[in-house]
């Protein structure tokens, strides 16, 4: 039997594991490649550099490597390929001992929690949301904050189509996830305006958060998936994908505290960050790359905290105002017969391609003792029918039963819904036109209103 397919190692009892990829993960491995020794030396002169400045500048700053999937779910690898060595441990842990206050690594953290729970996601390289967790709390702690105890009830189990699942087209696993409303903070980024992952930034605010705590990311995909976690903790938050830490970056930002990590796999090949792009200029002049108006004001703020509160200070201002209106929070869905015209960098023109146009908002943040009123401000150029759904406390489900609909004449509309004593879900869904046309929406909200 074959147990590589399409680049996934197939383990005990449905274990999915990736093969080689681009950094030859099993060949370092089972040590049939070996590290060059200047990977070695470009990553302790990196961790010494960061070091140096962050506490030079009184920034509290941690590394984490991300152990490999295989070395932590040893047991359930194929004979032939258990027989592994860590590529930390066998290259860099007692070359960074001068630094190791400084960096984590967190296999050991890990195993010792795989009798509990999985730590890692069956069909997915990735490690599970309990696992990250674990990390989150050991950084923490690193940093004296305490940990929200509120993430402890927020497990649920989800059929989840994974990275390595697809690469076999494999069915949907039943995973343990964290099930985190928006409600808790307001996040933009770039990366849908982006054609690979690189240049990737996601801001994250958080205006429940009393104290002004400043975290600043620099590292791949697994520091990424922590994001939510840490909003629970931090009023400001931004994640750059890179495997530098850019000073520039950091000066404007003005974090209190600093994180960067990688994959391990990745220290088969380190850069040395005297080769580090400027961040700031790599997307400046490109034709391609056109973000929202909402992501360039976010990114302007954060990076203004210090030489230029003010700014920040403005745009707080209006997340604030973002925050009084649930549909702000909330993940916006679209059915195949409404596109978005990405030109105009914002959620506002849209084509009506068919009958059954749809834009969906779920996971709305409601106040279940409270009367809302819907409204709605766009321009159409046809005369067609608005129809507006809502879901109960008794069902998730949209139906006609649940449903308003309102007369639109070509031109601009101004629609204004009660939505009193109906005791509603956490899902709305808008058909802006029953027929082929064009909508522009200039204004849509869903607010609380006092009267009986």
């Amino acid at each position: 039997m074959n147990e590589v397919h399409n680049d996934v190692l197939l383990g005990k009892e449905e274990y999915l594991f990736l093969f080689q990829g681009m950094h030859r993960q099993f060949d370092y491995l089972l040590k049939r490649k070996i590290v060059l020794p200047i990977n070695i030396k470009n990553f302790i002169f990196n961790i010494k550099r960061r070091s140096s400045h962050f506490e030079k500048n009184k920034i509290k700053y941690i590394h984490i490597v991300f152990p490999s999937k295989p070395l932590v779910k040893r047991k359930f690898l194929p004979k032939g390929y258990a027989n592994i060595d860590s590529l930390y441990n066998m290259y860099y842990k007692e070359n960074c001992t001068s630094y190791e206050d400084n960096i984590f690594y967190a296999l050991d953290l890990l195993i010792s929690l795989e009798n509990e729970y999985s730590t890692f996601l069956k069909y997915d390289t990735h490690i599970s949301d309990r696992g990250y967790l674990a990390i989150a709390k050991y950084i923490l702690d690193f940093f004296n904050i305490a940990y929200n105890k509120k993430l402890d009830s927020m497990f649920q189990k989800r059929l989840a189509s994974n990275d390595l699942s697809k690469k076999i087209l494999k069915g949907k696993g039943l995973e343990e996830v964290l099930k985190i409303s928006n409600c808790n903070f307001y996040t933009i980024g770039n990366r849908s305006h982006l054609t690979g992952n690189g240049d990737e930034v996601t801001i994250y605010y958080n205006a429940n958060i009393k104290e002004n705590k400043r975290l600043l990311i620099f590292g791949d995909s697994f520091l990424k998936d922590m994001l939510p976690i840490f909003s629970f903790h931090f009023k400001d938050i931004m994640y750059i994908r890179s495997q530098f830490i850019h000073y520039d970056i950091v000066k404007s930002f003005n974090p209190d505290m600093v994180i960067s990590g990688n994959a391990e796999r990745y220290l088969s090949n380190v850069k040395s960050e005297k080769n580090a792009n400027n961040f700031l200029m790599t997307k400046y002049g490109d034709n391609k790359y056109s973000p929202s108006k909402e992501y360039l004001d976010a990114f302007q703020a954060q990076l203004s905290s210090y030489y230029y509160p003010h700014i920040y200070k403005e745009w707080e201002e209006k997340i604030k105002d973002i925050y009084s209106n649930p549909l702000n929070l909330t993940i916006k869905r679209l059915s195949k017969d409404i596109v978005l015209d990405k030109k105009e960098k914002e959620f506002s023109l849209f084509s009506i391609t068919g009958v059954d146009s749809r834009i969906i908002f779920n996971d709305i943040c409601i106040n279940k003792n409270k009367n809302y009123i819907f409204s709605i401000k766009f321009y159409s150029n046809v005369d067609s029918i608005f129809q507006l759904f809502y879901t109960t406390n008794e069902s998730s489900e949209f139906s006609e039963r649940n449903s308003i609909k309102k007369e639109v004449l070509e031109g601009m509309n101004t629609i204004t819904i009660s939505l009193q004593h109906i005791i509603l879900g956490n899902r709305l869904r808008i058909d802006p036109l029953m027929n082929i046309g064009e909508v522009k929406i200039h204004d849509y909200r869903l607010e609380e209103t006092n009267d009986k």
